[in-house]
């Protein structure tokens, strides 16, 4: 019976989440620079971490579902803390 339930909170609840997850989002680092008058971005893309309410908007869920199926997939070892987010390990 454990084993079923362990399937359905994979397969239906956190396997959606680590998917969304393994689709990395990159922004623009701040670093500007003027030319002539003009700002210039300068840095490197850096990753952006994934919130508990962006992946509950995105996938029509609760943020308290959202956060367990996060603890869950913490716990597997699968996501890791990032800039008070998540991203993939």
């Amino acid at each position: 019976m454990l084993e079923t339930w362990d399937w359905y909170l994979d397969r239906f609840l956190d396997r959606p989440v680590l998917n969304l997850i393994k689709d990395r989002m990159f922004t623009k680092s701040p670093n500007l620079r003027m030319r002539k008058g003009i700002p210039i971005s300068m840095g490197e893309p850096t990753e952006a971490a994934y919130t508990a309410a962006y992946l509950a908007f995105s996938l029509h869920r609760s943020i308290r579902s959202i956060s367990k199926s996060l603890e869950r997939l913490y716990a597997q070892d699968k996501i890791e803390h990032y800039m008070e987010g998540w991203r993939l390990k």
